[in-house]
């Protein structure tokens, strides 16, 4: 359960960081 719970939230890190990315090279 925990395994998972951190795959979610690096999962949802990995997201914010590419959207960040994404608005910074636009």
């Amino acid at each position: 359960f925990f395994f998972m719970g951190f795959i979610i939230v690096g999962f949802l890190i990995f997201i914010l960081l590419a959207r960040v990315t994404f608005l910074g090279y636009d």
